[in-house]
Formats: C-alpha cells, structure tokens, sequence
C-alpha cells in the first residue's frame, strides 16, 4: 500500500514537473502592438478662439503604449492634406477644408520618445486674425474650416 501511494506522489510530482512550462510572453503579441503611438484626443475636437488677437494655444498629446513600453520611438506631426481629409471615411462628404499654414503653428512637429517617456505635449498655435481672414475669405463658399492632425512614424 505504501508502495502504491509512493509510485502516485511521484507519478503526481511529475505530471506538475512537466506541466510547468516557461512562456515567453511576448511572442503572445504580434510585432504591430509592440510599440503604439497615438494622438490622445482623436476625432472632432471644438476649441474656443476669441477674436482678441492673443494666440490660442491648444495642447495635442502624443501617447506611446504597447507590450514593450521601453522602446524608443520617432514621430512626426503634420496637418492632413487636402486629398486626404476628403478621403477619410469619416470626413466623407463634408465641406470641410484644411486651413492654411499661416494659420497655425505646432511647437514641435519631430518628437523623440526615449525608453522612459509614455507620452508628449506638443502645443498648437492657433492665429485668430488668420483663421478670421480664411472663414471670411470662404464664408460665400458655403465651407467649414478645419485643422486636422496627422501622426507618422519616422521609424519602428
């Protein structure tokens, strides 16, 4: 009877020996979701410019996420094009128009992320006389101004 119950405690430790297998658990990840990079607040965004001449400044923050956080990352800030704003599914058949350079002005279009860093504030100046002149400029058109942004990876 010792026997039996001997032979099952070491049949038992080594069915739980075996079943302990080591994973690495980044190979659960595909390579995409290792590094993520994304704007914050993303879709349509209302921000309130006066027509006093001060510069509306309006925050736009960049996140980095994914499975390895401690990666570096490269990105690089820039406003849609035309082409691509009336593409964009979700702009599709609107009368929207990208406003024009001289009516905005980011403070950093190329940004580093180093291992550290999970995410980073660029600050988008608006010119309210600017932006005033174009929706003049435009008013007859029937069209609404609009400023989009656009996040590009410089490497992976």
């Amino acid at each position: 009877m010792k026997k039996i119950v001997y032979i099952l405690f070491l049949f038992g430790l080594l069915f739980v020996n075996s079943s302990c297998e080591e994973t690495d658990y980044q190979k659960l990840f595909p390579a995409e979701v290792h590094k993520i990079l994304y704007l914050k607040n993303s879709g349509f965004e209302d921000v309130t410019i006066y027509r006093d001449g001060t510069v509306t400044e309006y925050p736009v923050t960049i996140v980095k996420a994914g499975s390895e956080l401690a990666t570096t990352a490269n990105v690089r800030l820039r406003v849609l094009t035309q082409k691509e704003l009336d593409e964009d599914a979700g702009y599709a058949g609107s009368s929207y128009k990208v406003l024009s350079a001289n009516c905005f002005k980011l403070s950093a279009d190329a940004i580093e992320f180093v291992s550290t860093d999970f995410y980073k504030i660029a600050n988008l100046r608006l010119d309210p006389a600017a932006i005033d002149n174009e929706i003049s400029a435009h008013r007859n058109k029937n069209q609404s101004r609009c400023h989009l942004h656009n996040l590009c990876t410089a490497n992976k």
